[in-house]
């Protein structure tokens, strides 16, 4: 017997004329679309769902860094941990003066030198300051109060079929029982 799971998945604001295609994709691929519509993510909620990110980006402390970071760091980026300036994208954002329309800017500044240390732990290297996940300010900005369209899917497959997904269309997804999807679930309910 084939096992069905529910996902909840959700399209960026910048593939949100995808909609259609999307519905296609997961009939084609035998998903049962269980609900689907538009919603929105509040500041705050964005930092909840991509709390991992958002812990990096704002407050984390280099100081308290896992020596496998550090290794990482040094074999990627060919310099030790503690010998360099290293600053969180909102120290950068401080630092530059930046408000948050300038997290664009670092965001550009961000990307152009990325390397990753760990899942969700990103670092860059800005004007001679490594920046970790500069670019999350700007995702923020991105993501925060933007129409996004989701859909709560029941079928098998659903994590293979969410990554080829993931290639064609910018999306995100979670599984239930995952905090992210219980917040996603929780954020459309109160829209309503």
């Amino acid at each position: 017997m084939v096992t069905k799971e529910k996902t909840f998945l959700f399209i960026k604001p910048e593939d949100i004329d995808k909609i259609e295609y999307v519905k296609q994709y997961l009939d084609e691929n035998d998903q049962t679309i269980l609900s689907k519509g538009y919603f929105h993510l509040t500041s705050s909620q964005v930092d909840s769902l991509y709390i991992d990110l958002y812990s990096f980006a704002n407050n984390y402390d280099i100081t308290q860094a896992t020596e496998y970071i550090q290794k990482q760091f040094s074999k990627k980026c060919g310099y030790e941990w503690n010998k360099v300036p290293i600053l969180t994208a909102y120290q950068a954002l401080e630092l530059y003066q930046f408000s948050i329309n300038g997290s664009l800017l670092l965001e550009e500044k961000w990307y152009k030198y990325i390397y990753k240390l760990s899942e969700n732990f990103y670092i860059s290297n800005v004007d001679g300051f490594w920046v970790i996940n500069g670019f999350y300010p700007a995702m923020k900005k991105k993501l925060t109060w933007k129409p996004l369209y989701y859909f709560v899917i029941e079928g098998s497959n659903q994590c293979l079929i969410c990554k080829k997904l993931k290639k064609l269309v910018s999306i995100h997804w979670s599984f239930p029982g995952n905090m992210d999807y219980e917040l996603k679930v929780t954020c459309i309910s109160t829209r309503l």
